[in-house]
């Protein structure tokens, strides 16, 4: 047997081949293929996972702000179940941006720092990099 969580590296890193390769039907039927598992397997952090590619991959390849906030909140409820942990902190990244680009700087700068000390918790040094580069304090201006 595969360990769900190398299924779920496996078909994350597919999906983000294809949007790679401008293939965006063929990355969302794989990533709603790894949610469809999830829900049927019950493993919140595949599903976690699942969300939020799908919620990136409709506000990177459609601008579809409304999907992107509808599946990141849905990930946000499952994350929060599973308590700190990099779903939660990688959902909290994702909101962050989203706020960003709804203009909404309170509700950026909330999700960035809820994200960025999860990351500093877990030791997660690509997302505490993630966060140091975009920094959020612009947002403050």
């Amino acid at each position: 047997m595969i360990a769900p969580s190398s299924i779920q590296h496996l078909y994350i890193h597919l999906g983000r081949a294809y949007e790679l390769n401008n293939e965006f039907e063929q990355a969302e039927a794989v990533y709603q293929d790894v949610l469809a598992l999830a829900r049927t397997s019950d493993l919140p952090a595949m599903e976690c996972a699942a969300l939020n590619a799908l919620a990136t991959l409709a506000f990177q390849s459609r601008y579809d702000v409304a999907t992107a906030g509808t599946l990141l909140l849905q990930a946000l409820q499952i994350a929060e179940r599973l308590g700190e942990s990099i779903e939660l902190a990688e959902t909290a990244w994702s909101l962050a941006q989203l706020s960003f680009y709804r203009f909404d700087p309170p509700s950026a700068i909330l999700y960035g720092e809820r994200a960025l000390a999860i990351a500093r918790q877990l030791n997660q040094q690509e997302l505490l990099a993630r966060g140091q580069n975009e920094r959020l304090d612009a947002v403050r201006v």
